[in-house]
């Protein structure tokens, strides 16, 4: 009996970042953890098992009968969970854009639309005829 399935199953994860609620702002770290919950396809369910001579069959529960075909144990990768800290990346504050650089750029826009307005207003020397 030859097995074709298309599409195993489907793995979600889910995140939760509320082991941190800080975030950054207290240590310098982030916390996260992830849960995997796997889903069979519809299609990919057999009773009784097909090839009990090929190990790319799992039981769904021990004892229930029902038998799925995963070849690469994608079930049990993942079925995981954990909790991973990450440093956080680093704040860099750009001196240009404080105070003094907001006074600055005022400044050199108000010399520049005033040098371009002298340049305007300037006399043209007549053409003696």
């Amino acid at each position: 009996m030859e097995v074709v399935v298309t599409k195993i199953g489907t793995c979600t994860y889910t995140t939760d970042s509320s082991i941190d609620p800080l975030g950054c702002e207290d240590d310098g770290y982030i916390s996260y953890g992830w849960e995997g919950v796997w889903s069979w396809d519809s299609l990919n369910a057999y009773t009784p098992e097909p090839d009990p001579n090929n190990g790319s069959y799992v039981e769904y529960t021990i004892g229930s009968g029902e038998w799925h075909y995963d070849p690469n144990n994608k079930k049990s990768l993942c079925e995981d969970s954990g909790v991973t800290v990450v440093e956080c990346p680093a704040q860099i504050e750009l001196p240009f854009f404080g105070t003094w650089g907001i006074v600055v750029t005022i400044a050199l826009i108000i010399l520049i639309y005033v040098a371009l307005s002298l340049k305007k207003h300037k006399p043209k020397k007549r053409k003696k005829k």
